[in-house]
């Protein structure tokens, strides 16, 4: 209470000083701050309460929910003067209502972990404690301020978890994992890691970016315009009471998510997003002979039917260089099918039309799966 009464009065001034925020917010953090005593009284709607704000912004959008097992934990392995930062004064216990409404709305609600990032026995308890309140099996993770090392995989995929989305940074915005991929860590057998890319503080925190909404949303449509060129994921973290006084960075999360409908983007929550991934990692390419004596490639896929589609991209030399075996420059084309993996896939029947029309070197086709 008394850092946000700071933050709200004079750190709310030097934000206002330096056009962080408009005089209109400015107005608005003064108001929430006096009308703290009436929240804490009942009398007045706490504005930090995130879930009806959030279920505007992502009506008809699943979205996943990472909420703390334990209250009043501030977890091993941290220094003295950290640990009494980290301790929460809530967990998922203490909100069974909300809980309950966001799975009827179709979100996921995974765990915010605490100790889970370097203990198997700690791990498997958080886990137990979400899945007590929730029901489900397939429970993902992301450990809260990001505390992750390169045994954390391993201890997360032996306590049971689904999958993780804790590798990204928490000073900066981008790929901590050179990626947009869902991928296998080093050190697992199977966990997949869902990478995330975007967070709120990172980008508007004092002691972080510290950017104005302007330059923030440069930033953040470099990811976005990758994303749509290459292919690949976007996952964003935004806490619970950023849209609120003092922070306000509620209308950029809604300016970003209107803007990835825009692109007519698939929205998903953490598990059917990372089993969409582990479908496509299922899928295996072969080679066989035909009665004529040709090579035919075909895709195989056992398995539940795959959504949204995969695409199978098919590349081929153009024109110019048809007649340079082994060589693509920048003009080689392609072309992309739909396939949701049933039945088997035979290329060559796409293949064959196209050498119809202009011979090509077969050893020059190369196909791919991307998203």
């Amino acid at each position: 209470m008394w850092g946000f009464l700071y933050r709200s009065s004079i750190g709310a001034v030097r934000n206002w000083l330096r056009c962080r925020i408009s005089l209109s917010r400015l107005f608005a953090t003064w108001r929430a701050a006096a009308s703290l005593p009436l929240v804490y009284l009942g009398w007045a709607k706490d504005f930090w309460n995130p879930f009806e704000w959030y279920s505007q912004v992502e009506k008809n959008i699943p979205a996943t929910y990472f909420l703390i097992p334990f209250k009043r934990r501030a977890g091993d392995h941290l220094s003295p003067r950290q640990a009494s930062r980290r301790a929460t004064a809530y967990d998922i216990t203490d909100i069974p209502n909300q809980t309950a409404t966001l799975m009827k709305d179709g979100f996921e609600v995974g765990v915010h972990g605490i100790d889970a990032w370097h203990s198997i026995d700690k791990g498997r308890d958080e886990l137990s404690r979400i899945g007590a309140v929730t029901g489900k099996r397939n429970i993902g993770i992301r450990m809260h301020w990001l505390l992750r090392d390169g045994e954390t995989p391993s201890a997360l995929e032996q306590a049971g978890y689904a999958y993780d989305s804790t590798a990204g940074y928490n000073e900066s915005i981008g790929y901590c994992n050179g990626t947009a991929q869902v991928f296998r860590p080093l050190s697992a057998e199977a966990l997949l890691e869902l990478p995330l890319h975007i967070q709120d503080g990172a980008l508007f925190y004092p002691q972080r970016l510290d950017l104005p909404e302007s330059e923030a949303w440069e930033r953040c449509q470099v990811i976005v315009d990758n994303a749509r060129r290459l292919g690949g994921v976007i996952t964003t973290l935004w806490h619970d009471r950023s849209h609120a006084p003092e922070r306000f960075w509620g209308e950029f999360y809604l300016r970003l998510v209107q803007t990835l409908k825009s692109y007519d983007a698939w929205f998903s929550t953490g598990i059917d997003l990372v089993s969409w991934f582990q479908r496509r990692r299922n899928v295996w390419f072969d080679r066989t002979q035909a009665a004529d004596g040709s090579s035919r490639t075909r895709l195989h896929y056992e398995g539940e039917e795959i959504h949204p589609p995969l695409k199978v991209r098919v590349y081929r030399p153009s024109e110019a260089i048809r007649d340079q075996q082994f060589h693509r420059d920048s003009t080689s084309t392609f072309s992309d099918l739909s396939w949701d993996g049933k039945p088997m896939l035979e290329l060559d029947l796409t293949i064959n039309a196209w050498e119809a029309e202009a011979p090509l070197h077969r050893m020059e086709q190369s196909i791919c799966l991307v998203h």
